[in-house]
């Protein structure tokens, strides 16, 4: 897979698999961090552009199931919370049986979106115009703002040549054995939503198969300036790509 294009020289992305929790420490070493689902999706529509200049990078963001340091939260009684950084409250020591389990006070108690029973219901089994979806508040909620949801939801649409797809939000699921949980939130590929799949599915820790990436730590420094930055890709950047590249390398210094 694909996920830097050859105008990104300085390889912001690293895409790893495996169970979830070695895939963070993995990133940890290499300074980086798991991707949020906000992440996600902003790289997605980045790359969706037709003025991207790789399309094997963007067929291959577009084509990816991606795990991400968000979490879903199930409640035994048919609630759930959205979580923003759940990695951060994820540990070895309590996995159970491919969840991170939570007492009731534990759930109670964790930050996040609360979605009552009938509105997961209602996410689950309805399929929302990508107009419509714009306007769900858990989306974005997720997306850490409605204008990274819309251009999101927009490059879904480009890439199925299709104005109208119908989008759902939540992949069904049901919560384990009357236990509460914490759980990695899944970014389902463009393909399958567009064919009537969900944006936000749930992962296992323990997964084997899970495609995450890591991106330079947004509390880091980087090691260039980013004029020295400028001049690595003087001279190696095709003409015709070097606006591009000065983008990107802009906005790694504007995360950093």
């Amino acid at each position: 897979m694909r996920f830097n294009a050859r105008h990104e020289m300085y390889i912001p992305y690293e895409h790893s698999s495996g169970r979830y929790l070695e895939i963070l420490s993995y990133f940890e070493t290499k300074g980086r961090v798991m991707m949020s689902a906000s992440g996600v999706m902003k790289r997605i529509w980045r790359v969706a552009s037709k003025s991207f200049p790789d399309a094997d990078v963007s067929k291959d963001w577009l084509s990816t199931c991606f795990y991400t340091r968000d979490g879903v939260a199930p409640h035994p009684d048919g609630r759930a919370k959205l979580v923003l950084d759940a990695a951060s409250k994820i540990s070895a020591v309590k996995l159970y049986h491919g969840v991170f389990p939570l007492s009731l006070q534990e759930w109670e108690e964790l930050p996040g979106i609360e979605l009552g029973k009938e509105r997961v219901k209602e996410l689950v089994r309805r399929s929302y115009s990508h107009e419509e979806a714009k306007q769900i508040e858990e989306l974005q909620f997720l997306a850490q703002g409605s204008k990274n949801l819309g251009s999101y939801l927009d490059a879904i649409a480009i890439a199925s040549d299709n104005p109208h797809p119908k989008i759902r939000v939540l992949k069904d699921f049901s919560p384990p054995r009357s236990l509460a949980s914490l759980r990695p939130l899944e970014i389902n590929c463009s393909s399958n939503i567009i064919k009537g799949g969900s944006v936000i599915a749930l992962g296992e820790l323990d997964n084997k198969t899970c495609i995450s990436v890591g991106e330079s730590k947004k509390n880091g420094k980087p090691k260039t300036t980013l004029e020295q930055m400028l001049s690595i890709g003087r001279g190696k950047v095709l003409p015709e790509h070097w606006p591009q590249y000065v983008a990107e390398v802009e906005l790694l210094f504007q995360k950093n």
